[in-house]
């Protein structure tokens, strides 16, 4: 699945649309059948008040919205989420940070894709496993 069907400008405007990632800003790109969103993520999405690390559930809701629209953009068509596997494997500081996610499997009905989340420093932070449905 190395051709998107849908443009870097088309995966912008339905990130870009999703209220939850108000907070969130990233840029949307796609290269070889990958999807990479940047970023610069703030107070706003910490675990807490005056606290220097990433909340949990941005890490999920980041790494969910990748997994799904990398297989978005191999067909055109929308997928939606049954089951999300996060690892977190260290903390993930105030700040840029990046998302890779690419395509395990698309079939007819269901998919698989991974994404990983790595900091401004280009360390592993979490990944996600997912299944998706049509």
């Amino acid at each position: 699945m190395s051709d998107m069907t849908m443009t870097d400008e088309q995966l912008q405007r339905v990130f870009d649309e999703i209220p939850a990632h108000a907070a969130h800003p990233m840029r949307l790109s796609t290269t070889n059948g990958m999807l990479k969103m940047e970023g610069v993520l703030d107070g706003r999405s910490a675990r807490g008040a005056g606290m220097d690390q990433l909340h949990g559930g941005v890490i999920a809701a980041l790494l969910d919205t990748a997994a799904t629209l990398v297989l978005d953009a191999a067909d055109g068509q929308t997928w939606s989420t049954v089951d999300l596997r996060i690892d977190y494997l260290r903390p993930v500081p105030i700040g840029s940070c990046h998302i890779e996610a690419s395509v395990v499997r698309a079939g007819q009905r269901v998919a698989r894709s991974t994404a990983a989340l790595y900091d401004g420093s280009s360390r592993l932070c979490a990944t996600a496993t997912g299944a998706f449905v049509r």
